[in-house]
């Protein structure tokens, strides 16, 4: 059974993704970092990404789709742990089988305002894309110097926002037709207090490391 983490941007799906990937034994695709990667190539379709990411806007759900296929044909039968993989009804439909049916569903609730407000002060680490919060200036693990995202301008996040409640979030509304166990957690916690109540609902369905 695999994992799919879903929320606005800013939701800190991204920190969680981290800790959960500590705790139990399955091993993490992230979309939004698979995209920028790809988009670092030298194709075509790779500057096309790269242009569509810097706008803020939906990259396509082909390109998607096979950057998604390539990742669960290599791993395997091993828990995938899914952050942000499905954006839209689109997307469902084209990945739904390839990311499998029974994923179980992790919902990040988070208001537009603290999203907005975290997006704007968060930073990267240019090299391992890992995320960090406003209060850092160097990644700790590597003492890579940590920068701004080009795409977390105000504009930018604000569209994003804004495609994310009018696409990604209507997802959960299929999936709940469709018969999901959707467990819905409040984002708005600290980090910590968030991984808490990760951890009361996936200790009795994943395995610990």
């Amino acid at each position: 059974m695999n994992l799919i983490l879903i929320g606005i941007q800013g939701s800190g799906k991204g920190t969680q993704a981290a800790k959960i990937l500590e705790r139990y034994d399955c091993v993490g695709f992230d979309t939004g970092r698979a995209l920028r990667e790809f988009a670092e190539g030298d194709s075509d379709e790779a500057r096309e990404v790269d242009a569509i990411l810097k706008a803020g806007k939906l990259v396509p759900t082909r390109v998607v789709a096979m950057v998604v296929r390539d990742f669960v044909e290599r791993a395997g039968d091993t828990t995938i742990l899914f952050d942000s993989v499905i954006r839209s009804a689109e997307q469902n439909d084209a990945l739904g089988d390839i990311v499998g049916c029974d994923a179980a569903v992790l919902y990040f609730h988070l208001d537009e305002e603290t999203a907005i407000r975290r997006l704007l002060g968060r930073k990267i680490d240019p090299v391992t894309k890992e995320v960090f919060g406003p209060e850092m200036d160097v990644n700790p693990k590597t003492g890579n110097t940590l920068v701004h995202r080009s795409d977390d301008t105000l504009d930018a996040i604000k569209s994003r926002l804004e495609w994310s409640k009018k696409d990604t979030l209507p997802v959960l509304d299929i999936w709940r037709k469709e018969g999901r166990t959707i467990h819905t957690v409040d984002a708005s916690q600290s980090p910590d207090e968030v991984f808490v109540d990760l951890c009361e609902i996936l200790d009795p369905i994943m395995p610990i490391r």
